[in-house]
């Protein structure tokens, strides 16, 4: 039943602010055009796997 009068009841406390959820890194999307050895390569190793060892590899024109 409601009363008059009465202590009111008391204020909610302010939180403390709240730190924003930390998203995850944005990945970019890259096209590769694989000829059938490549392909092979792929799949045989992995996406991951693969782009590592083409990043380890000399490119063309380096020695």
């Amino acid at each position: 039943m409601f009363q008059m009068g009465g202590p009111k009841p008391a204020a909610p406390k302010p939180s403390a602010p709240r730190a924003k959820p930390q998203r995850a890194p944005k990945r970019s999307a890259v096209t590769v055009h694989l000829d059938a050895a490549e392909k092979a390569r792929f799949e045989e190793l992995g996406g991951e796997a693969w782009l590592r060892e083409q990043l380890r590899a000399p490119q063309a024109g380096e020695d």
